[in-house]
């Protein structure tokens, strides 16, 4: 009869800190993504509607003078982003230009008009603000007639908004959900060596000489986990910047090393809360509740 083999306990596998450094920096590259989402959703959703025209006819009879007064008006106008002057003869040309003939030699005569063409500041481009700010232009002597699209204003309020304050909200989860992961690996981590702090405490290790190398390990975890997380994000940007052609001036630059500021504080202050917590935890933790 063959000697009965000795049986050997499958060893249960235990999260080691590599374990902790991978999950924390896909967390904070989740966090990061997010925040970069809801960054050029934001910057796109100004620069749509900085881009909303709305023209300001003016009356013909007026002298070049007169048009000067009402662009020094405008310019006093704190909800305005730009200015420009279209004359009648360079509306006619792009009119003709569009039409493919030119109406002016049929007609005998130009039809068209001086006009300010204005551009609001995002803040200001919005259903109610719009006709408050038409009421304005009216009042000014000289504009007789103030023309934009009305269905293009409607969607700011009605469509763009709505879906960026729906980024916003997932983003708000998944960061909630990323913290929770990342705070539940550390405790993890600290759970696997419970019996080492009991150890030392009881051994006479005062809290401090015991949580400190956790702390210690913690911070170069969240360090290592960050410069992944940046890693991966600053590719992603590249890429897509190089592929659509996008332009980075220096705001963006600011913005995404203040994300990546952002990601390395919240790193290290989770993992220091959490890991003092947990290390404090199993310090005050009766014998018998470690099994």
């Amino acid at each position: 009869m063959a000697e009965d083999q000795k049986y050997k306990p499958k060893k249960r596998y235990q999260p080691t800190y590599k374990y902790a450094i991978l999950t924390i920096g896909l967390n904070l590259f989740i966090i990061g993504l997010f925040a970069i989402i809801i960054y050029y959703s934001n910057a796109s959703l100004i620069k749509l509607k900085q881009s909303f025209e709305i023209e300001l006819i003016l009356d013909d009879s007026l002298q070049k003078s007169n048009i000067d007064v009402i662009k020094a008006t405008l310019q006093k106008k704190d909800y305005l982003h730009k200015i420009n002057f279209r004359s009648k003869e360079v509306a006619a040309k792009m009119y003709e230009k569009e039409l493919g003939q030119n109406f002016t030699e049929i007609l005998g005569y130009n039809p068209m008009y001086n006009a300010f063409i204005v551009n609001l500041k995002a803040e200001k481009a919005d259903k109610s603000s719009i006709k408050a700010i038409k009421s304005d232009f009216l009042s000014i002597n000289g504009i007789k007639e103030v023309n934009y699209s009305e269905p293009i204003s409607d969607m700011f309020g009605n469509t763009v908004r709505p879906l960026f304050i729906g980024i916003l909200a997932i983003s708000l989860i998944l960061f909630i959900i990323a913290f929770s992961v990342i705070d539940s690996t550390i405790r993890l981590m600290m759970y696997t060596q419970r019996y080492a702090i009991r150890t030392m405490q009881l051994i006479g290790g005062t809290k401090w000489f015991i949580i400190k190398p956790f702390l210690i390990k913690a911070i170069s975890a969240a360090l290592i986990s960050t410069f992944i997380a940046i890693l991966i994000l600053v590719g992603i940007v590249f890429f897509f910047t190089d592929k659509y052609s996008i332009q980075l001036v220096q705001m963006d630059y600011l913005v995404l090393a203040g994300i990546g500021g952002g990601l390395l504080l919240t790193s290290l202050l989770i993992s220091l809360i959490s890991t003092f917590f947990a290390v404090n935890k199993y310090w005050n933790i009766k014998l018998d509740d470690l099994f």
